[in-house]
């Protein structure tokens, strides 16, 4: 087995339980996990319990995870989360879906600090759509202040 999927897209079932004796390290093979972790009850703990490990796995080279409007989730599983990832060497594509949760900007540290510490990573998405992160902020331009004026032709 060198690829796993685990999808559990919008079940509200899931927690913290469900995650916790999820150990993906005697898959030593893998090179590719995707979570799909959406919409579900888990928190902090339930997060670091499952991805917590997967620093052990030497050969991952992508990994994807989605958080998508889970309410549990805060800056600290998801910098939790980075700290782990920088250890994997061949780690070459990451995908974060944090779109809808209570991170905030605070994360990015985390973030910028795995990207640096980790130079293998060619490919990095995430996704921040409704949630607390600002990932650019541009202040008003004089022009936009101004009231808005009919063309003389009009």
């Amino acid at each position: 087995l060198t690829r796993l999927r685990i999808d559990f897209n919008n079940c509200a079932g899931i927690t913290d339980r469900t995650l916790l004796g999820f150990k993906p390290t005697t898959l030593d093979k893998l090179t590719s996990i995707k979570m799909k972790l959406n919409g579900t009850g888990i928190t902090n703990e339930g997060l670091i319990s499952a991805v917590g490990h997967i620093y052990l796995l030497s050969e991952l080279n992508s990994f994807s995870l989605g958080l998508g409007s889970v309410k549990g989730i805060s800056d600290e599983g998801l910098m939790s989360i980075t700290t782990v990832l920088i250890h994997l060497r061949k780690l070459k594509s990451l995908t974060l879906d944090v779109s809808r949760t209570t991170v905030t900007d605070l994360c990015l540290f985390g973030i910028e600090e795995l990207l640096q510490s980790n130079t293998s990573i060619v490919d990095f998405t995430i996704d921040t759509r409704k949630s607390g992160i600002c990932l650019l902020y541009t202040s008003p331009s004089p022009r936009d202040r101004q009231k808005s004026r009919m063309p003389s032709s009009a």
